[in-house]
Parts: C-alpha cells; sequence; structure tokens
C-alpha cells in the first residue's frame, strides 16, 4: 500500500514539475528553431574584462538561439566579437581586418573606444571608465571600417548599429557614410539624463567645466538633470528632482508595430542617445521624445530643434536591411541567469515599466529586446 501511495506521489510530483510555468517556457526555448543568421558582434570598446557593452547583446543572441561564432553552446563574451581585447591590448582587431564572408549579419555595439586613462591601475582596478579628458589608444570607425561595411552591403547582407558610431572618434568622412548607410542624419547634439550632476563618479569634470563657464551663475543641480550636448560642446540642461520630469521616452510607431508587431511601445530611457533625424530612404520604428519641459530652456530654443527625433530607424535596399539603434540599446548592468525560456522578455517588460527608476531595464525590455529579437529570427 505504501508503496502504491509513494509511486503515486512520484506521478503527481512529475505531472506538476512538468506543467510548472517555468519547465513549460523552458521546453517552449528548446523546440524553438534556432536563428538562421550567422552575425559577427564589432565593440570597439572594451577597456576592461566585464565586456559591458556587449554582455547583454550576446544574452540576447543566445536567447535568440544565434549561434555563436565559435561554435560554442553559448556566445562566449570574451572572444566572440570583433573589436579591442584586454586579454590582448596590442593587438585590437578592426573590421578592416576580419574576413566578413562568413557573416550575414554585423552588429556594431559601441566605437567609442579605449583611452589612456582607461589603462590607469585605478580604472582598471575598479573597472570604471575614464572620465577625463586623455589620448585615443584604439576606436571610431575609419575609412578603411567603411569600406568593409560597403563591400558587406553591396553583398546583400544586413547590417545593426548602436549610438556613438556616428560621433567622435568616428571621423566626419565616416560617420556620414555611416548615416547614408542606415538612413539617418545626425543633428550633432547627444544627450543623456544623470540622477545629479554633482555626483564626480559619473559626471565627467568636461561637463562640470562647460556648465560653469556657460552657466556662471547657476550651481551644479544635485538631482536628476536632462544634459544635451552640441558637437562644438553648447549644453542645455533641465533639471527637475521628479525623473519623469527630465526623462525621454521612446515609443514604437504604428509603422513599428506593422514591421516587428506589437510590442511594449513606451519606456523612459536614462542612457546615453544621439538626436537624429530618419531621411526618407528610411523608416522610423521608434521614436525618442524628449520632455515638454525643455520648451521653457532659452538655450533649447536657441539651437531651434523639435522635440521629436528617431529612436529606432531601418533601411531597406534590395536585400540588405540596416537597422539602427540612436540610443545605447545594448548596455545592460545585469541580464537573467538564463537565457533558456520562451516568453522571458515579455515577462521582464512588465516586471519594469515604472518611469521614476533610474534604470535602462525598462527600455532594454520594452523596447530593445523585442524589436532586436524578431530581427535576429528574420531570415538575412
Amino acid at each position: 500500500m505504501k508503496a502504491r501511495l509513494l509511486q503515486l506521489l512520484r506521478f503527481w510530483v512529475g505531472v506538476m514539475v512538468l506543467l510548472s510555468p517555468l519547465w513549460l517556457a523552458h521546453l517552449a526555448w528548446h523546440m524553438q528553431a534556432p536563428s538562421p543568421r550567422s552575425i559577427a558582434t564589432v565593440n570597439y570598446t572594451v577597456p576592461f574584462a566585464n565586456y559591458q557593452l556587449h554582455a547583454a547583446l550576446h544574452w540576447a543572441l543566445d536567447h535568440a538561439k544565434v549561434g555563436a561564432p565559435s561554435g560554442q553552446p553559448r556566445w562566449q563574451p570574451a572572444t566572440d566579437y570583433i573589436g579591442y581585447r584586454p586579454d590582448d591590448r596590442a593587438n585590437p582587431q578592426r573590421l578592416s581586418d576580419t574576413p566578413l564572408d562568413p557573416f550575414d549579419t554585423l552588429y556594431l555595439a559601441d566605437a567609442y573606444g579605449v583611452y589612456d586613462a582607461d589603462l590607469l591601475p585605478e580604472a582598471l582596478q575598479h573597472w570604471r571608465p575614464h572620465l577625463v579628458t586623455s589620448p585615443l589608444r584604439f576606436g571610431g570607425i575609419d575609412d578603411a571600417d567603411v569600406a568593409a561595411l560597403r563591400a558587406h552591403l553591396a553583398r546583400g547582407r544586413d547590417l545593426v548599429g548602436e549610438f556613438n558610431i556616428l560621433a567622435p572618434p568616428t571621423g566626419a568622412g565616416p560617420s556620414e557614410a555611416l548615416q547614408a548607410m542606415f538612413g539617418v542624419s545626425w543633428t550633432g547634439w547627444t544627450g543623456r539624463v544623470f540622477p545629479s550632476l554633482t555626483d564626480v563618479e559619473d559626471v565627467p569634470p568636461w561637463l562640470s567645466e562647460r556648465f560653469a563657464a556657460q552657466f556662471p551663475d547657476r550651481a551644479l543641480p544635485d538631482m536628476p538633470s536632462l544634459v544635451l550636448v552640441s558637437e562644438q560642446g553648447h549644453l542645455v540642461v533641465l533639471s527637475d528632482e521628479r525623473f519623469p520630469t527630465v526623462v525621454p521616452s521612446i515609443q514604437i510607431t504604428d509603422a513599428g508595430r506593422a514591421r516587428f508587431g506589437r510590442r511594449h511601445a513606451n519606456a523612459p530611457y536614462f542612457g546615453w542617445f544621439a538626436l537624429v533625424d530618419a531621411t526618407p530612404a528610411s523608416e522610423t520604428i521608434a521614436t525618442l521624445t524628449l520632455p515638454d519641459a525643455l520648451l521653457g530652456e532659452p538655450e533649447w530654443a536657441q539651437a531651434g530643434l523639435d522635440l521629436r527625433f528617431a529612436a529606432i530607424t531601418e533601411r531597406q535596399v534590395g536585400g540588405s536591411n540596416r537597422l539602427y539603434f540612436a540610443f545605447d540599446a545594448s548596455n545592460l548592468d545585469e541580464v537573467p541567469p538564463s537565457y533558456r525560456l520562451a516568453g522571458l522578455s515579455r515577462v521582464q517588460a512588465l516586471l519594469h515599466r515604472r518611469h521614476d527608476v533610474f534604470s535602462s531595464q525598462p527600455a532594454f525590455w520594452q523596447v530593445t529586446l523585442p524589436i532586436l529579437r524578431a530581427f535576429l529570427r528574420e531570415a538575412p
């Protein structure tokens, strides 16, 4: 009798395990077909071995079942990319040095680069990027990279890019070429939200110096602040004790929904971004809208710009698709321990819907990952 009861208990425990949401999500992920894409990721900004600017991207590639170029079961942040390598600082890789024929898609994650100050003992010890101005060691898209990208696109291949590939240290010529490839026009302005402009561990000294020079009668705000800076170094600063007043929002457009399906479509964005406009050659998949309170800032009126810009664009040329994120789309401090769960992005999007907390999580889960995952699951 006891043996029979034990057998029944084991049976029902097994049924409960099989029917648990986590197990079903895990099973559903394994049943999905692998992505048909072969991708090379490019990151010129890897001063430290935390690989922060592409670690979340690699997680997304694993989640979308994109095969790693090394043939390993999962993407390896330390090796599966083209760029600067902390374990071999003397031999960084450029796009122009790499055979690109095996890849149908290139993903340009970051091109800001590595600087002398990044390699100082304190920076290396704490994995803290430089804030002071110092000579460039490696970085920026150059003419040879542009030639390699043009050859890639001429073969009808796909291209994805993020925020700072257009800005210095990328030169004017390569930047114009990249803008033409993606079908965007950069206004020359970039921006970011800072929790406090008095935080010397987060705010670069050049920003404080320019603020003091431009606003000699104003104290540096010790509160959430949206900072916009032009190529010439001109600042527009909007400060308020409440995050929602100063934080831009990203919204998926009707064209974006038609292209990629319905998604969580409104998220605050706190990180670095570029103010770009879509040209007639591209489609705006998502918009970046600056706070209405900016209209009360005289410096913004002098800039002569609108409040609405392109956050995600797509340009299709024959069989070549070019997707551009005008913000640090895949820069995330922390990702879930497992990527082998179907529906995880939707659950995370529901969990990260607050607009009053300084976090890159809402934009990643509600905007970046749904769009990127749909793109990665398509045949190139």
